[in-house]
């Protein structure tokens, strides 16, 4: 359902506003006989759109428009005009008008043509919605990669932008580097390097180097990929450098090299058995290479084996399990391990082989890896590995019990803390409660009630504390909501007049930052109950959190009196809120600031405590 804001100083047009444009049943309809009027609905209610007759006593349309286009601009704005004001229309597009209808004599297509335009309105808010989201999400993208990203203008080469990671990897700042070209800023060993690079960046439109060397602004040379486009925004070329540093993993691949020359050092030589087996037609087996283990076991030389069918150097009874094996093994696609005895020259040899396929792009086996060891020493570490893991495990269970036990009763100590401090401090509030009583003056009876409130807050976080499931945090919007809500029984607030809206959601904080946290809010809602509304009067009261940047960011405003720009709030001495408030906040290590262009409005950042 669409809302509309029609505003007209004729009652009669107003009805037919309301006839014409909600007989299509997509359209509500709210009207207003004034600006006035239409302002007041526009401080408490959130419309689509808002239809606005041009000629009108107090102000007319365009004024109107004027009027309210710092506050409520992104609401699409429709302006109905007599014939001949074609100055008037120009004027009121020109200042963020969305569409015009001119009045006619025939109602029904006046107003079929307004439905028409109310619809395409709401519809171009949408696209312009999700177009600001889609470029928030590229930019979120851009900030947060994990490669270096820098943009290039496609005709000069200059630099136009470059994420943080590219920043930090190159260890330059953003203005260091801007309008300058990759070969004025260091990047480049070779300045001729550099110059070509960014000729071919040009040409190819799309480039691609594996392993491009590139110097940091503290010498430090790295091995980069970079992968660069070419793309058109707003009619010019820009190129886009993807740049990904690979000075690990050239690290890594070499060592890799170095591990696989390791490798075929210690296959000719390691003392287990190892052999290559080529797979050819109707299964038969060639030995490709053998270790010098696979010989000496055997008795075997070089010439024997290598470049020999299987058949040809296994005798039997030994080769008809030997084949049936190896074509397990290719059937199944996986590792098969037999026992076998075998005659050769050496002698009887007893032991375990293991044949695994190597299956190539095609998914054919073209090859069998195998090896043989002694079944006995494999059964003697087996068992040692048994006995150790079994003793393993056994310790690793002993100690998470104990730790088990031990974060219980930690958790039990912290809730019971938690329930005691909680405890004496309503005790300290009945007694403040009880000295209340014979108190007649009533000064002194409002700063007992402001220290009932103060001790509330805290007890307030103590008590969520011990019942919480998770004792070291706890809900600052529930811990907010509830503060609102007793002070607004404790000072007598009717709800219905004042509202309090709390914008926050999942914001955990620890205890040590609710404690100043809940106390700075318990001041911002007292103040404001007991200064920005006058009696009778209706109001807001709206706080926000969230996180940002590592730091915990409140915002509290109120629709008030606000506080006189005369006064030096910070330092005004006669004001124990305000200075313990700012007390507060500095022990955060934080930062408060006033606004005080409507109503009263509070930023404040601090750190969590850690």
């Amino acid at each position: 359902m669409i809302s509309v804001l029609c505003v007209d100083d004729e009652p009669v047009l107003l009805d037919l506003y309301k006839i014409f444009l909600e007989r299509s049943g997509e359209i509500q309809v709210d009207t207003a006989d004034s600006v006035k009027m239409a302002v007041g609905k526009l401080k408490k209610i959130r419309y689509d759109v808002i239809v606005s007759d041009y000629a009108m006593p107090e102000y007319d349309g365009v004024a109107f428009l004027k009027c309210i286009l710092p506050t409520y601009g992104d609401i699409p704005f429709i302006l109905f005009t007599g014939k001949g004001s074609e100055d008037t229309v120009i004027e009121a597009l020109n200042n963020g008008a969305r569409f015009y209808v001119q009045k006619g004599e025939d109602p029904k297509e006046q107003f079929d043509d307004l439905i028409q335009k109310i619809k395409q309105a709401v519809g171009i808010r949408k696209l312009e919605g999700t177009l600001h989201n889609s470029e928030l999400r590229y930019r979120k993208l851009f900030e947060t990669a994990n490669d270096g990203i820098i943009l290039l203008d496609a005709d000069t080469g200059g630099i136009i932008d470059a994420n943080p990671f590219l920043l930090n990897l190159i260890g330059s700042s953003l203005e260091e580097i801007l309008g300058k070209h990759l070969w004025d800023i260091g990047v480049f060993n070779d300045v001729d390097l550099g110059k070509k690079v960014f000729l071919e960046f040009q040409m190819k439109k799309n480039t691609r180097y594996e392993d491009l060397p590139l110097m940091t602004k503290k010498g430090r040379e790295i091995v980069v990929e970079l992968v660069s486009n070419v793309y058109t925004v707003d009619h010019a070329d820009v190129i886009q450098c993807n740049i990904r540093d690979i000075t690990e993993r050239k690290r890594v691949e070499e060592e890799l090299e170095a591990k696989e020359r390791q490798l075929s050092l210690i296959y000719r030589n390691v003392s287990e058995v190892l052999f290559f087996l080529s797979v050819e037609q109707n299964n038969r087996f060639r030995f490709l290479s053998v270790n010098q283990s696979f010989l000496d076991v055997t008795g075997l030389t070089q010439e024997q084996v290598v470049g020999k069918y299987v058949h040809e150097v296994i005798p039997e009874p030994s080769l008809t399990l030997v084949l049936e094996n190896y074509k397990q093994a290719i059937q199944d696609n996986t590792t098969v391990t037999w026992e076998e005895i075998t005659e050769y020259p050496a002698g009887i040899k007893y032991g375990e082989v293991s044949v695994t396929p190597l299956i190539d792009a095609t998914g054919r086996c073209t090859n069998l890896v195998g090896n043989v060891h002694d079944i006995t020493e494999r059964k003697r570490i087996e068992e040692q590995l048994k006995h150790f893991n079994e003793e393993l495990e056994k310790g690793i269970a002993d100690r998470t019990q104990k730790l088990n036990v031990s974060l219980e009763e930690k958790a039990l100590l912290l809730r019971e803390i938690h329930h005691r401090v909680r405890n004496n401090l309503q005790i300290i509030l009945s007694l403040i409660r009880l000295q209340s009583r014979n108190i007649k003056d009533q000064k002194l009876l409002e700063t007992m009630k402001e220290t009932q409130n103060r001790i509330m807050a805290m007890a307030h976080v103590h008590e969520r504390m011990c019942r919480a499931e998770n004792i070291s945090r706890i809900d600052l919007s529930e811990l907010v909501t509830f503060l609102g809500t007793h002070l607004f029984t404790s000072y007598n607030v009717d709800p219905q007049h004042i509202r309090l809206n709390v914008e926050m959601k999942d914001l955990q904080i620890n205890i040590d930052t609710a404690i100043p946290i809940s106390l700075i809010i318990n001041e911002l809602i007292s103040n404001s109950i007991k200064h920005a509304f006058s009696k009778g009067t209706t109001g807001k009261i709206t706080i926000a959190g969230r996180r940002e940047a590592g730091n915990l960011v409140l915002s509290f405003k109120d629709t008030g009196i606000g506080i006189p720009k005369d006064l030096d709030w910070m330092r005004n001495t006669q004001s124990l809120g305000h200075r313990l408030m700012v007390s507060l906040v500095e022990q955060l290590n934080g930062t408060i600031e006033l606004d005080r262009t409507t109503g009263t409005a509070f930023n404040i950042v601090v750190k969590e405590k850690q």
